[in-house]
């Protein structure tokens, strides 16, 4: 469970950073109507927040007690799948438009 607790706070950072450009060159909306409002008020907030939750993941590591009960387990791997699909989603999304931006 630590690797994909590692995975999950490691893929929180990749979304927020491809979620940031996606915002910044309107290729994609935020769904999420929190992180939405947060992204209004300045995009660092919304870093710092995606920061601050993969720091949370990664301090449920030390607690061997939590990585070892079964909600724990299903949580993090049902989070860890849906989270791999959107990061996925946001990434072809921006993979497709940046490049018309660049070049």
């Amino acid at each position: 469970m630590k690797a994909v607790t590692y995975y999950l706070s490691i893929l929180n950072l990749l979304d927020g950073v491809i979620t940031h450009i996606g915002l910044s060159y309107s290729f994609i909306e935020e769904a999420n109507p929190f992180m939405r409002m947060v992204y209004d008020m300045h995009p660092f907030l919304f870093l710092t927040i995606k920061l601050v939750l993969s720091l949370a993941l990664i301090l449920f590591i030390s607690y061997d007690r939590i990585l070892q009960k079964p909600w724990f387990k299903i949580g993090i791997s049902a989070a860890a799948l849906l989270y791999t699909g959107v990061f996925f989603l946001h990434m072809s999304w921006v993979a497709v438009k940046l490049p018309a931006i660049i070049f």
